[in-house]
């Protein structure tokens, strides 16, 4: 979640204060870019288990993070570059809200209720908290890194959970 909300912050600003989008266009970008996230979640359904579509999508997610930053870092960035990267790091997104919200849901069976308001606080709390963090600095860049460095901690939790059985 707080990557997508480092994501939803940012992007306004990116598309139509940095590459010149009129507010139309952003709409249409912000539609094209919700498809990544809607054929993730839905593609996360063809894995045996659902803490393998939300590590994958961890991983995705964080490698075209970090492609993007990188593109920024070294001023490579056009808006071409930029949704490609941003389009195919929510699709990992995708797979990742739907395998972490399936595991929590799968683990905390018998308090489904719990489970489920224990991962949804946490989610918009950490969100919450990114959301004007991605601002200071260069924004494109900074809201790389902090979608980046969510979803590279979402990978090394679930990698430790599996340790730990």
């Amino acid at each position: 979640m707080a990557a997508l909300f480092a994501y939803i912050s940012a992007t306004p600003f990116i598309v139509q204060d940095i590459f010149g989008f009129s507010e139309l266009q952003f709409s249409l970008v912000f539609a094209v870019n919700a498809i990544a996230l809607a054929v993730g979640s839905a593609l996360s359904l063809r894995f045996c288990a659902m803490s393998k579509a939300a590590f994958y999508g961890c991983v995705i997610g964080y490698l075209l993070a970090a492609a993007g930053a990188m593109t920024v870092f070294f001023e490579m960035s056009r808006f071409i570059v930029y949704e490609i990267t941003t389009f195919i790091m929510l699709f990992g997104i995708g797979l990742v809200l739907t395998g972490s919200t399936s595991q929590a849901m799968n683990l905390g069976r018998e308090c489904a209720g719990a489970a489920s308001a224990v991962i949804g606080g946490i989610g918009y709390i950490a969100g919450g908290l990114v959301s004007p963090l991605v601002s200071y600095g260069n924004i494109c860049l900074t809201s790389f890194l902090w979608c980046g460095g969510f979803l590279l901690t979402g990978a090394f939790i679930i990698l430790f959970q599996r340790g730990q059985r």
